[in-house]
């Protein structure tokens, strides 16, 4: 699924995911506030999207495929160090969290995802440009 809004005044997204619900209310949340959003379901997809384009922010399920977990997010993080990376992440384990916080993770969002600190963060996205 591609999705590609045309407003460059406002912040533009990558919004990586298989999870269609997620997508969905991700989606919707950044839609609400006007922000040109790319989405893609595919690793290989954000890995060419990040080397073409330049996002505000990224917002990653790291079970994309081909690759999984902090392989991808590292990936990611080396190509375009300075933009912020937000993952989703269903395993709460503490080793988990230090993996990710380790690869340079701008925020981790639980799963079910909260929609109200996905908007906070969103928010904070906004006042950051």
């Amino acid at each position: 699924m591609k999705v590609m809004l045309e407003k460059p005044d406002r912040l533009t997204v990558l919004l990586a995911s298989k999870d269609t619900f997620f997508t969905e209310m991700v989606l919707g949340i950044l839609h609400e506030n006007g922000y040109p959003v790319v989405v893609t379901e595919s690793c290989g997809e954000v890995l060419e999207y990040m080397l073409d384009k330049e996002f505000d922010f990224v917002i990653m399920d790291p079970d994309l495929e081909p690759l999984m977990g902090s392989d991808a997010i590292k990936i990611v993080k080396k190509l375009k160090p300075n933009t912020p990376l937000i993952t989703v992440n269903d395993e709460s384990s503490f080793e988990t969290g230090i993996k990710i916080a380790e690869t340079g993770v701008f925020f981790r969002l639980g799963k079910p995802v909260d929609e109200k600190m996905t908007k906070d963060i969103v928010k904070l996205m906004e006042k950051k440009k």
